[in-house]
């Protein structure tokens, strides 16, 4: 798969990156360089506490309960905007701990509006899902109403410090991403204090059975103490492997119940009817 946020192969994901970067490029010419960009910073206040993804995945790891966070993106790249802002309303109803907005160019043309869209829909922490390369990015999210941000720690290499120490003072969290050890420390250093795993860059070592659950299981257990977890999922065999493992929160993916999934045709309700067992462990 090439779309940006599912899970993008390696083959896939160096022409993912060259087009986000000219994405990129375009659009901090459109804010006016540098100087445009410092504005932006100015005007953006930083997340309110009670908004904060780390705050709701203590708040559910306290209940002795696995997070739910639920990703969402626009149903056509141009018609987004009321139909995501609905489905994050639904969601919160049912009882799901957070969002994630997928604005990648690929799947939306609307991209922050569609967030912007979500985060007025719903008091649940929301999270972008995008490829982050740049500050501005963060800049953009925060002003839509985001509170959260995955860094891939494959993609920044070490330009990683840079943006987590520039998300900081917003108050922001930071997903840091990682498929190594090696991540798993740059990611500490640059003081992450949320760890994903499967959420944009693909776990696949093909024909080694298992090794992708080794790997999320290896990566689980060597956090630093305190840190939290996010695993990406897209069956309910993986949620329950993710919630064995020791994830703090599970990032269910819209191919678990849109068209084709194994929940696919259920109301948002019935879908997490269907995963709490899983999540509290009681299934």
């Amino acid at each position: 798969r090439t779309r940006a946020c599912e899970g993008a192969p390696a083959a896939a994901l160096k022409g993912v990156l060259r087009r986000k970067q000219r994405t990129l490029e375009a659009k901090l010419e459109a804010v006016g360089g540098l100087e445009g960009l410092q504005e932006l910073i100015m005007d953006t206040p930083p997340v309110s506490p009670p908004e904060r993804l780390a705050n709701a995945i203590a708040y559910k790891s306290l209940q002795g309960r696995c997070g739910l966070m639920v990703e969402l993106a626009s149903p056509t790249p141009h018609d987004g905007g009321a139909a995501v802002a609905a489905a994050a309303a639904a969601w919160e109803k049912a009882g799901a701990d957070a969002i994630a907005v997928s604005i990648d160019e690929e799947i939306t043309s609307l991209g922050d509006q569609d967030l912007e869209a979500a985060a007025r829909a719903t008091r649940l922490p929301v999270m972008v899902l995008d490829w982050i390369m740049h500050p501005m990015q963060l800049i953009s999210a925060l002003k839509a109403g985001a509170c959260a941000a995955p860094l891939v720690a494959q993609v920044l290499k070490g330009g990683l410090g840079t943006i987590a120490t520039f998300a900081r003072p917003s108050g922001m969290d930071i997903v840091v991403e990682c498929v190594n050890a090696q991540d798993v420390e740059a990611a500490e250093a640059a003081g992450a204090g949320v760890y994903g795993m499967n959420l944009s860059v693909a776990l696949t070592l093909g024909g080694i059975p298992g090794a992708q659950r080794q790997i999320i299981k290896g990566l689980l257990g060597s956090l630093p103490f305190g840190a939290f977890s996010v695993v990406g999922v897209s069956s309910l065999d993986e949620l329950r492997f993710a919630k064995y493992a020791g994830a703090d929160c599970v990032l269910v993916r819209r191919a678990l119940f849109e068209q084709g999934g194994e929940l696919a045709g259920m109301t948002q309700a019935e879908v997490v009817d269907v995963l709490e067992p899983i999540l509290t462990g009681d299934d």
